[in-house]
C-alpha cells in the first residue's frame, strides 16, 4: 500500500492505532538484576518491584463494552484500571463513576498494587485539560513488574492535555497612540514568559522587522581583543563617542534600516533582545544600550556577562553582514499579531487581527512548568521499566530562562551556560523527559506550542521506542536521544513513525531529531517538514576517535523543506566517527538556499541532503534519493580516506527511486 504523504507540512497524520503492546528483548538491566537476585545481593524492592504497602487492594475489572471504549486497547489481562478527570475527586475509588482528580492520586493507587502484578495496569485519563503547576513525576516504583505494563493513557480522540497554559482573561483597555488598534491587560503576578497564543497559533513577540527581514550588522566591536571576527583576531578598538566605559563588547549597525521609531530612545532597552543568525545557529543575547556612535552607525552594547561569552568563543563565527534583528520592547508592537510583556508594570501589550477583539483572540499565555512529564529513575538497579504513555497531548510549556541569560547556542541547541564556565552546556528543556529508564513507548502523543523541546532520553535511558507521535510548533528540538556527554549510557532507542515539524520556532539552530552520543538508536520511518537547520543530527565531538557512539540506523525517513533559515547542516547531518551508522532508503528534497544564509566572499555555508562533516567516518550511505537541492549537493562525504563508505544513489543513478519515495517516511494508517 503506498505511504499516505503530505506536500504540506503543516499537515498532520492521524494518530496511529496499535492493537497490542509487544514484549522488547531482555536488557543486560534485567539479566544483571537477575544474578543480584540469584546471589542474594537485590531485594525485590528494587528494579520497580516495590512490594505493596499494607490495606486493601483496589482492583478494578474493566468493562470492554463501557468506558473503556474511548480508550486504546490491550492485548493481554489486565489487573485494574483506575479513571481519572479534571471533574473527578481524589476521595473517590478511581473507577468509571468515581474517577480520581489527580494523576498523583491514580500514580499512589498503581504503586499500592504493581509490586506484584498479575495483569497490566491502566490509568485511563478522560478528556480535557489537566493544568500542571509543576512537572507529574513517576520514578522507580511506577513502573510495572511481572512481564506487565503500567499504561498512562488518554482518550483515542486526544483530548486528554496536559498543560501549563493560562488563558488571558479580564478586562482590555485600548491604548491611545500612533499605534491602531492596540489593547492592554494587566496580569498580575504573572510568571515571566516569552510564547504567547491566538486561537492556538504563536505570536509574534514585538520586533524592529516583520518576520523574514532583518537588519545587517556593520561591524564588530570588541575592546577586549579576544575574539575572531572574519577569520582574523580582532585588535582593540578605540571607544567611540558617547559610549560608556563600562560597554566592553557590542556591534555597530547602519543607521538606515532601522526600524521607523528612534531606536536609542526605547522605554526599555534593558528588555531588549539582540537575534543573531550565524552560519548554523541563532544567539539571542541581551542589550544593555542603544547609543548613536556617528551620523550613519549605532552601537548596540551586549549585556557585560552574555557579551563577555559571546567575544571570547570563536565559534560559531564572527563575521560583517551577518542578519539580525531586535525583539522585544514596545516601540516595535506595529504589526497585527505582535505583543510585547512590560514586566514592570505588568501590563501585556497585544494588536489584535483586522477587526477582532482582544477577548475574541483566545489569547494563552504559558505559566506552567517546563517539563509536564518526568520519568526518572533513581539509579541503575532502581530504573523506571514496563511504562507506556500514550494519547496525550502536551501543550504550552513555559521556560523564561533566556529573558535573563540570554541564549547563546554553540551547535544544535546546546547552549552556553554563561553562569557555569565555558564547557559548561544545556539544551532547551523539554515537555516529556525521560532518564534512568529502560523498556518505556512513548506513542501516539501530540506536543505542540512549547517553550523548549518535545521529548529527551537522557543519562541512562535504554529500549526505549518513540512511536507515531506528532510534534509541532517547539521552541528547540523536537527529539533528543542520548547526552553530549561521553561516555554516554543510552541505546537501544527507536524513534519512529513520528510527525515533526515548525522545530525550532523560536531557537533555530534546532534539530528536528538530535542523537549525540548514544548506541543502537534506529531512527525511520518519520516524516520532517518545515525545520530552519537540520532534519535528524547524529553525533558529536568533532573527532576520528572511536566511542559508544556506534551502530545507529538512519532508514526510510521523509525530510523536506528543512534549512529554510540556517546554514552548513542538511536534511541528514552526521558529526565525528560513527562506526556502523548505516544511511539508508531516506527520500530527501526540497532543500532551498535561505535568503538568511548569504555567502561571505569564497565562504560556503552548504545545505545538503546528506552532509558528513568534520570526523564523520566508518558510515555507510546507499540507495537514498535526494531532490530539488537548490543549494549544495546531493551528498557530502568528507575525509574519504578514513572512511567506509557504501554507495549513496541519487535519482539518476538509481533504478529504484519510486520504491524508496513511496516506502519513506509514516507508516500507512
Amino acid at each position: 500500500m503506498p505511504n499516505q504523504r503530505r506536500s504540506d507540512g503543516q499537515m498532520v497524520p492521524s494518530p496511529v492505532s496499535r492493537p497490542g503492546v509487544a514484549r522488547e528483548r531482555a536488557s543486560p538491566g534485567i539479566l544483571l538484576a537477575a544474578c543480584l537476585l540469584a546471589a542474594g545481593l537485590l531485594s525485590v524492592g528494587c528494579m520497580g518491584t516495590t512490594p505493596a504497602p499494607t490495606g486493601p487492594t483496589p482492583v478494578v475489572t474493566p468493562d470492554p463494552t463501557g468506558p473503556l471504549d474511548a480508550f486504546p486497547r490491550v492485548d493481554g489481562p489486565v489487573m485494574a484500571v483506575f479513571h481519572v478527570s479534571s471533574a473527578g475527586d481524589d476521595s473517590g475509588d478511581g473507577t468509571a463513576a468515581r474517577p480520581f482528580r489527580t494523576l498523583h492520586q491514580a500514580r499512589d493507587a498503581v504503586r499500592a498494587i504493581n509490586g506484584s502484578m498479575t495483569g497490566h495496569i491502566l490509568v485511563c485519563i478522560g478528556a480535557g485539560e489537566m493544568a500542571l503547576s509543576e512537572p507529574f513525576r513517576l520514578d522507580h516504583r511506577d513502573g510495572g513488574t511481572n512481564g506487565y505494563r503500567v499504561f498512562y493513557q488518554g482518550v483515542r480522540s486526544m483530548e486528554t492535555v496536559l498543560s501549563g497554559g493560562r488563558k488571558i482573561e479580564g478586562t482590555w483597555e485600548q491604548v491611545a497612540g500612533s499605534v491602531p488598534d492596540l489593547w492592554r491587560i494587566r496580569l498580575p503576578g504573572s510568571a515571566a514568559f516569552r510564547q504567547l497564543y491566538a486561537g492556538g497559533s504563536r505570536q509574534v513577540r514585538a520586533r524592529s522587522v516583520l518576520p523574514g527581514q532583518w537588519h545587517r550588522l556593520d561591524t564588530w566591536y570588541n575592546p577586549l581583543a579576544s575574539a575572531m571576527i572574519d577569520g582574523q583576531p580582532s585588535g582593540p578598538v578605540d571607544r567611540l563617542p558617547g559610549v560608556a566605559s563600562a560597554h566592553d563588547a557590542g556591534i555597530l549597525v547602519q543607521w538606515d534600516n532601522m526600524g521607523p521609531c528612534d531606536i536609542t530612545a526605547l522605554s526599555s532597552v534593558g528588555d531588549v533582545e539582540f537575534v543573531l543568525h550565524h552560519d548554523w545557529v541563532v544567539t539571542r543575547i541581551g542589550v544593555e544600550a542603544i547609543l548613536s556612535a556617528d551620523d550613519r552607525r549605532l552601537l548596540i552594547a551586549f549585556h557585560p556577562l552574555q557579551g563577555k561569552w559571546l567575544m571570547e568563543r570563536d565559534w560559531p563565527p564572527k563575521r560583517t553582514n551577518q542578519p539580525f534583528y531586535l525583539e522585544n520592547a514596545l516601540e516595535f508592537l506595529d504589526e497585527p499579531g505582535e505583543w510585547f510583556f512590560d514586566k514592570t508594570s505588568e501590563h501585556l501589550y497585544y494588536r489584535p487581527l483586522s477587526g477582532q477583539a482582544p477577548e475574541a483572540a483566545g489569547l494563552v499565555m504559558p505559566q506552567g512548568p517546563a517539563t509536564l512529564l518526568e520519568i526518572v529513575g533513581s539509579s541503575f538497579i532502581r530504573q523506571v521499566q514496563a511504562m507506556t504513555v500514550r494519547n496525550i497531548r502536551f501543550e504550552y510549556t513555559n521556560w523564561a530562562r533566556p529573558n535573563d541569560d540570554g541564549f547563546l547556542d554553540g551547535q544544535a541547541n546546546n547552549f552556553q551556560d554563561i553562569h557555569g564556565g565555558v564547557n559548561v552546556h544545556g539544551h532547551p528543556p523539554p515537555a516529556l523527559r525521560i532518564e534512568t529508564s529502560r523498556d518505556l513507548v512513548i506513542e501516539d502523543c501530540h506536543f505542540q506550542h512549547l517553550a523548549g523541546s518535545a521529548i529527551e532520553v537522557g543519562t541512562l535511558g535504554s529500549e526505549i521506542t518513540i512511536r507515531g507521535n506528532r510534534i509541532q510548533d517547539a521552541s528547540g528540538i523536537g527529539v533528543v536521544a542520548g547526552t553530549i556527554l561521553h561516555p554516554s549510557q543510552v541505546s537501544r532507542i527507536r524513534i519512529e513513525d513520528n510527525f515533526l515539524s515548525r522545530i525550532g520556532a523560536e531557537y533555530a539552530g534546532a534539530p528536528a531529531i538530535f542523537v549525540p552520543y548514544a548506541t543502537g538508536v534506529t531512527i525511520e520511518h518519520n516524516e520532517i517538514a518545515h525545520v530552519p537547520y537540520t532534519g535528524i543530527s547524529v553525533g558529536w565531538g568533532w573527532t576520528y576517535e572511536p566511542s559508544v557512539y556506534q551502530d545507529n540506523l538512519i532508514r526510510a525517513n521523509h525530510i523536506h523543506h528543512v534549512m529554510e533559515m540556517l546554514g552548513d547542516g542538511g536534511g541528514i547531518y552526521i558529526l565525528s566517527r560513527a562506526d556502523g551508522c548505516v544511511i539508508e532508503e531516506n527520500y530527501i528534497h526540497d532543500i532551498v538556499r535561505s535568503p538568511w544564509n548569504p555567502s561571505w566572499g569564497a565562504l560556503h555555508l552548504p545545505a545538503h541532503a546528506i552532509y558528513l562533516d568534520n570526523g564523520a567516518s566508518y558510515v555507510t550511505v546507499r540507495h537514498n534519493v535526494a531532490e530539488n537541492l537548490q543549494f549544495g549537493e546531493a551528498d557530502r562525504l568528507l575525509d574519504k580516506d578514513r572512511d567506509q563508505y557504501g554507495t549513496n544513489r541519487t535519482e539518476t543513478a538509481f533504478d529504484g527511486s519510486e520504491t524508496v519515495r513511496q516506502a519513506a517516511g509514516l507508516l500507512p494508517g
